[in-house]
């Protein structure tokens, strides 16, 4: 499959945040989970896919009878909700062994660009079931006013070299990213929020490149943007649109 696994450690970054991250990430929109339901014809079983703090996982609880929910990190793990009919696995995806034939969907939420998918895909296709379905998505890009947008990529701009390859697959679409399922067109999602200046820069602060940024100088991106971003945000909240990034497939 000539995949190249994630850089060691990156995966697991996210524990130092893990409250921020549960509080500060964005939901995906319903109406997304609403098409992954009507994707297949059983509602049994759904695995969560690097679940992180659980931000998909409450979505799908909703419309399985049972979600199993895996994540490397444990320090997330600790900060997902409590839910009846779902199970926490405390494992890499890449160890997580699910019975065969045994999921009718599986998602992989902000999670896909960490995994080595040599070992992870033949682990899923033993356990999708016969015409099961897998959706990797992810959010990538911040769509907003003009100004405020120029602003904001000078303000992070410090954070290029700490960008995985990973994050660069999702801006290119997933386009290059192996799939060996019988693609699935979907519709075209997007989160939509009105956010204050302190909601948007919690949420940067969870980047994957801010927090390594972070270990490797010390310092807080985000408290520096402030002072570039203020101005132009005013103390009121602005439109911001995520485009979601998306490949979904089902197992023959």
């Amino acid at each position: 499959m000539n995949c190249t696994p994630p850089a060691p450690g990156n995966a697991v970054i996210f524990g130092a945040a893990a409250v921020r991250y549960a509080q500060a990430r964005p939901r995906y929109p319903a109406a997304f989970f609403d098409w992954l339901c009507a994707q297949v014809p059983g509602h049994e079983c759904a695995w969560d896919v690097g679940c992180g703090s659980g931000q998909a996982t409450t979505a799908l609880s909703a419309g399985f009878a049972k979600v199993i929910a895996n994540d490397i990190d444990a320090q997330q793990l600790a900060q997902a909700p409590p839910l009846p009919n779902v199970q926490w696995i405390n494992a890499p995806a890449e160890d997580t062994a699910l019975a065969a034939d045994s999921v009718d969907l599986a998602l992989a939420a902000s999670a896909i660009h960490w995994l080595d998918l040599d070992v992870f895909y033949p682990r899923l296709r033993r356990a999708l079931r016969p015409g099961g379905v897998f959706v990797a998505v992810a959010y990538a890009t911040t769509e907003v006013a003009a100004p405020l947008k120029a602003a904001i990529k000078e303000a992070f701009s410090p954070l290029a070299p700490y960008w995985s390859e990973g994050n660069r697959r999702i801006w290119r679409g997933y386009a290059d990213l192996p799939f060996p399922f019988d693609v699935i067109e979907a519709p075209v999602f997007a989160i939509e929020l009105e956010w204050s200046i302190d909601e948007y820069l919690a949420f940067a602060s969870t980047w994957s490149a801010a927090l390594l940024y972070r270990q490797a100088t010390g310092l807080d991106v985000a408290v520096a943007a402030r002072d570039r971003l203020a101005p132009l945000w005013g103390e009121g909240r602005q439109r911001i649109v995520m485009p979601l990034t998306m490949k979904a497939g089902r197992k023959r």
